[in-house]
Formats: C-alpha cells, sequence, structure tokens
C-alpha cells in the first residue's frame, strides 16, 4: 500500500490505500458536514521511500490526480447501498 495526500476544499487527508481512488474514497469518506469540497479530490502519492535516481528521471507511474467530487461520491453511495 502506498501513502496519499488527499485534498477538497478544507478536507486535507493522509491515506493508506492500494490506489488513487480508493484513497480519495478512503478520505472523502471521512468528510464530515464541516468540510467544506470542492468540485476536483487532488491526489498525490507521498514518494519518500523512491531512491533519488528515480525521482529526478521521472518515475512511469503518476505521481498526481485530479478527480471529481461529485463522480467519487456518487461511487461512495452506491457502494453504500450494494
Amino acid at each position: 500500500m502506498s501513502r496519499y495526500i488527499v485534498e477538497s476544499g478544507s478536507l486535507q487527508a493522509v491515506v493508506r490505500a492500494e490506489g488513487a481512488v480508493a484513497a480519495a474514497a478512503k478520505a472523502l469518506s471521512w468528510a464530515t458536514e464541516e468540510d467544506r469540497l470542492a468540485p476536483q479530490v487532488t491526489v498525490r502519492r507521498q514518494s519518500l521511500n523512491a531512491p533519488k535516481a528515480r525521482r529526478r528521471r521521472g518515475a512511469a507511474s503518476r505521481d498526481f490526480w485530479t478527480l471529481e467530487t461529485g463522480t467519487l461520491l456518487s461511487l461512495l453511495h452506491d457502494s453504500v447501498l450494494n
């Protein structure tokens, strides 16, 4: 599992998950009524263990994602109902 930094509006969380979408979904499930969510969720992989040479060259995997908040909330809602 990787560590991800998830941000949307006032919601900020560090999450361990199998992927960016799972990290975003987990962070959104923690949102409270006080959190003001933005239209997008930004997810960054926290890659502290990657070798410096690999980070400089640019790894083949993505380290940054932008996802739509509404779509993720719909997926969460559907998964809870099933």
